[in-house]
């Protein structure tokens, strides 16, 4: 797949690709002491990827759900994951993003589930 189909994802944004059309790569970077939430419903074929930078906004996570739905009508089946940057960035801020993540993911009513928290990204930064 050429990267020119992606969409590039900066801190503080979020997007959404869905299969069968030009746009169906979801790319992001410079996540080094940020958080992701990224997921997909298989079904679907809906993918989602946010770039957390803050507790704050992960405010927007009722948004991003609802938006899901909007683009495919029906029961959302969404598998989810929270990945930080490096271990470099484990501190208050990035702990308590993953749980704001996880526990408003429970809390949603169209899509609740438990993202997986795959931690951090990469060890290269002691």
């Amino acid at each position: 797949m050429d990267k020119v189909q992606g969409i590039n994802v900066r801190q503080r944004q979020y997007a959404f690709a869905k299969n069968g059309t030009d746009k169906n790569l979801l790319v992001t970077s410079n996540i080094f002491v940020c958080t992701t939430w990224f997921g997909f419903d298989k079904n679907k074929g809906l993918a989602f990827l946010c770039h957390f930078d803050s507790e704050k906004s992960t405010s927007e996570l009722p948004r991003i759900v609802n938006e899901l739905n909007e683009l495919s009508p029906g029961k959302l089946n969404i598998e989810s994951y929270i990945l930080n940057g490096s271990t470099i960035a484990n501190c208050m801020r990035t702990t308590n993003v993953r749980k704001t993540i996880a526990n408003q993911a429970m809390a949603l009513k169209y899509c609740r589930h438990k993202p997986a928290d795959l931690g951090y990204s990469s060890n290269k930064y002691k």
